[in-house]
């Protein structure tokens, strides 16, 4: 649940914070949130004083970590989802298209030749960042399933649920119970690497690790693990992209 936002100054400029409690929480933890600023999560033993005072002594944290990110921003094309900017989808940068249709709504995502959303001028950016996010998560479902689908038959392993989640740390997972968990970032991969996500997590039904064996096995169902491998971790500041900061209301909890 936000509990409470605000502006921290460092250096020149002034950092949005946002102050999470969370009865799953068992310490006081930090986290950059790209263009968005520094999420703090408090469990509920802790004041909303301790988290700020927390905060207050990471400063030097918070700026190596912005310069981290600025970095960044300089080495790749970063997806910006706000009408005139980009996202990302199989591997490619689409424009937010600035032009008029005859329906006058000046700003589309186009994929594929085709108009696939409209975006709301009327709206601010975050709004229409949050539209396009759900957009982003609806594709992920459509595009994985058949995939899911394509490679759980031919490697004969049953899977009773998938599920697109909003990981933090992962790709995908697998459980025993025979639920496969995507993270729906992998929309902006191209389809080698979907697949090979997808091949890795079901082979998990066969062996639960890493080990040799399981290499082995990722090697024989999908020869082009090792480059697509590379371009996960080449693409790891992805997976921090996209974490909205919910507007504080009374009581009511939030999803991250």
């Amino acid at each position: 649940m936000l509990v409470e936002s605000g502006t921290l100054p460092i250096d020149d400029c002034s950092i949005p914070f946002f102050i999470y409690r969370d009865q799953r929480a068992r310490r006081i933890s930090l986290r950059m949130i790209h263009r968005r600023g520094v999420s703090v999560v408090i469990p509920v033993s802790r004041s909303i004083e301790d988290g700020k005072h927390f905060l207050a002594k990471q400063t030097d944290w918070i700026r190596r970590n912005q310069e981290k990110w600025m970095e960044m921003e300089s080495m790749h094309s970063m997806p910006h989802p706000v009408p005139g900017g980009t996202i990302r989808i199989k591997g490619k940068m689409i424009p937010i298209s600035v032009e008029t249709r005859d329906e006058g709504v000046p700003r589309a995502i186009i994929w594929n030749d085709t108009v696939v959303n409209w975006i709301n001028p009327s709206k601010s950016n975050d709004q229409n960042e949050l539209d396009i996010l759900h957009f982003l998560k609806d594709l992920a479902r459509q595009e994985l399933a058949p995939i899911i689908r394509t490679h759980s038959e031919k490697l004969r392993i049953t899977v009773r649920q998938f599920i697109i989640r909003d990981q933090r740390s992962r790709w995908g997972s697998w459980s025993t119970s025979g639920t496969m968990s995507l993270n729906w970032r992998l929309i902006m991969f191209p389809d080698d690497v979907i697949h090979y996500v997808v091949i890795h997590e079901l082979l998990h039904a066969v062996v639960a690790n890493h080990s040799s064996a399981f290499w082995k096995l990722v090697e024989q169902h999908c020869p082009h693990w090792r480059s697509s491998r590379m371009t996960l971790k080449e693409h790891a500041y992805l997976i921090h992209l996209f974490r909205s900061n919910p507007p504080i209301e009374n009581g009511t909890k939030h999803k991250r």
